[in-house]
C-alpha cells in the first residue's frame, strides 16, 4: 500500500542508530587576509531506544526502540586575525566548541529515558545500602563510599563542556 508509516522499513521498528533530522548550518564572515569569524550549529533528533523498567516498578515489557533520546544541539565558534611580518604570514585564532557549554544527553539509561539518572539507585536501595555497609566493615577491593553518591552519574553519557584554545599559526 503506498504511503504506509512503516513503508521502506524492514520491520517496523527503528533501529538504535536512526535519526529523523540533522540540522547543520555554518555562517562565516571575513575580510580577506585581515580577519575571519565561523560559526558551526548542529541540531539533531534524539535516537531510539527500548525504556526498559524493574518488573517491580513497571511489569510490562515495551515494543523495540519505541522512545527517543532528547534532541541535541552544539554550536562552536572560530575567530582568526591573519598578520604579515617579515615576509611570513601569521594568525591568531580563538576556537570554542560547544560554545553554548550545551549538555547533550548522548547515551541513555532506558529505565529513565536520561544519561545521568538510573531508576535502579531509586529501587533497589538495599544493594546501595548493604555495598555501603560492605565498605564501612573495610572489605577489600571495592570503590570510595563517597563514588556511590551519583553512582550513575557517569560524564561519559553526556557530550564534552565547552573547550576554549587559543593559539599562534605561521606559515612559510
Amino acid at each position: 500500500m503506498a504511503g504506509a508509516p512503516d513503508e521502506g522499513r524492514l520491520s517496523g521498528a527503528e533501529l538504535s542508530f536512526d535519526r529523523e533530522h540533522t540540522l547543520n548550518a555554518t555562517l562565516t564572515l571575513s575580510q580577506p587576509n585581515n580577519w575571519a569569524v565561523s560559526t558551526i550549529g548542529r541540531f539533531r533528533s534524539g535516537t531510539p531506544y527500548t525504556p526498559s523498567f524493574p518488573a517491580s516498578v513497571v511489569p510490562i515489557s515495551f515494543v523495540q526502540n519505541t522512545a527517543r533520546q532528547r534532541t541535541q544541539w552544539n554550536v562552536d565558534l572560530q575567530a582568526e586575525k591573519f598578520f604579515s611580518l617579515a615576509g611570513l604570514s601569521y594568525s591568531i585564532f580563538l576556537r570554542v566548541e560547544n560554545l553554548f557549554d550545551t549538555e547533550n544527553e548522548l547515551f541513555a539509561y532506558a529505565n529513565s529515558g536520561r544519561a545521568l539518572f538510573n531508576i535502579e539507585e531509586t529501587v533497589n536501595t538495599t544493594q546501595f545500602s548493604d555495598l555501603r555497609r560492605r565498605i564501612d566493615r573495610g572489605d577489600p577491593g571495592l570503590i570510595p563510599e563517597s563514588e556511590l553518591d551519583n553512582f550513575y552519574a557517569d560524564p561519559s553519557r553526556v557530550s564534552p563542556p565547552r573547550l576554549i584554545r587559543f593559539g599562534v599559526s605561521a606559515t612559510f
